[in-house]
């Protein structure tokens, strides 16, 4: 869900034609972006430290991979979002 959340609120930035005032998504891509690197992040450093207690249907590295992925998304969506803020204060500037 917050993979969808971002993504829309990166193309709503990057579309310019939109009525919605800049801070909504804005706003709404940074949380989502926050919360996907955080997920991620947390998961992936207890897969490896805890060893759990109930087998799971999926293989250590899937998890891995997968949680990796997710931290590593956050962190670019904020690289994204930090790019199209800049952008968007020297068109103001200008």
């Amino acid at each position: 869900m917050w993979a969808l959340i971002a993504a829309w609120g990166v193309w709503t930035l990057t579309r310019r034609r939109s009525r919605m005032r800049f801070w909504i998504p804005m706003l709404l891509t940074w949380v989502a972006s926050g919360a996907l690197f955080a997920w991620g992040s947390w998961k992936a450093v207890f897969m490896f430290a805890v060893a759990s207690a109930y087998p799971s249907p999926e293989h250590r590295w899937t998890l891995a991979l997968e949680n990796h992925a997710g931290a590593l998304a956050g962190l670019l969506l904020l690289v994204v979002l930090l790019l199209l803020l800049g952008d968007r204060e020297h068109a103001l500037r200008q």
